[in-house]
């Protein structure tokens, strides 16, 4: 029989302390060794997972937002999914408050709608991973962790975050921005070059998905319908923010060669 192993669980602060215990509460009494990790130097959630798992104990490092809420039974299931040796990474759905407002949803389309069912991906505010799989110093990138993804159904969080429209546009832009850059670094493709002119092309794969992700959950179309027109302006600011990110990377890049071969020269 396999033994159960150890589990720590992040809660990465983004908003405040006061959200982070919101969320520290919901996990429950269980035993379980839980870690706020905030700083006053930086508001990066993957750099905020780093420091949080740096310092945890645990055999399998779990990662909550402050953001978001976990449902009953989120623990219970996260911890029995690792019993088994060959589970990697978990992840499971993140669903919206029924209170939220139109801002509110926005964010939740512009990011969160195509984990509220299946996924091949991991949910930022939502995974589990193995800590072996997270060793390093960098920040903890979801979409740079390695492995099949199982998806845990009934290991639900809640997303209960409120949004001021200005801000959460300037955040989805730097999210953007941050994204493309480190997609770059990832790759030289040419089409990586096209800079600026990439965007609207990202802007239509964002609402492909956006648009696959509602017809999947028919739940989703009236919320949609109250809050279309600042969750696509959302979506333009990211697709903008991640072409931007592209060109600076270029740009970055081509200076640094031009600077090398003045030197050989």
């Amino acid at each position: 029989m396999s033994r159960e192993p150890s589990i720590s669980v992040v809660i990465v602060v983004t908003d405040s302390l006061h959200a982070a215990e919101t969320a520290r509460r919901s996990i429950g009494d269980g035993c379980v060794e839980i870690i706020i990790a905030a700083s006053d130097e930086t508001h990066d959630a993957p750099t905020l997972r780093r420091l949080g798992a740096n310092a945890a104990s645990g055999e399998i490092v779990a990662f909550l937002e402050d953001s978001c809420i976990a449902q009953p039974g989120w623990l219970a299931a996260v911890r029995a999914s690792f019993n088994t040796p060959d589970v990697i990474a978990v992840s499971g759905p993140v669903e919206q408050s029924i209170d939220a407002r139109s801002t509110d949803w926005a964010v939740y389309f512009a990011e969160y709608a195509s984990f509220a069912r299946y996924s091949l991906r991991l949910a930022g505010p939502n995974f589990a991973v193995r800590r072996e799989c997270i060793s390093g110093d960098g920040p903890i990138h979801e979409s740079e962790i390695r492995g099949d993804v199982n998806w845990l159904s009934h290991a639900k969080v809640t997303h209960i975050r409120r949004y001021e429209f200005r801000l959460a546009l300037a955040d989805r832009f730097r999210f953007g921005r941050e994204y493309g850059e480190r997609r770059w670094q990832s790759g030289t493709k040419p089409w990586t070059y096209l800079g600026l002119l990439a965007a609207p092309a990202i802007l239509g794969l964002q609402l492909f998905r956006l648009a696959r992700a509602i017809v999947s959950q028919p739940q989703l179309f009236w919320p949609f319908l109250r809050s279309a027109v600042p969750s696509v302006v959302l979506l333009a600011s990211w697709s903008l923010g991640e072409a931007m990110g592209w060109s600076m990377a270029c740009r970055r890049v081509a200076h640094l060669y031009e600077k090398a071969g003045r030197i050989g020269a």
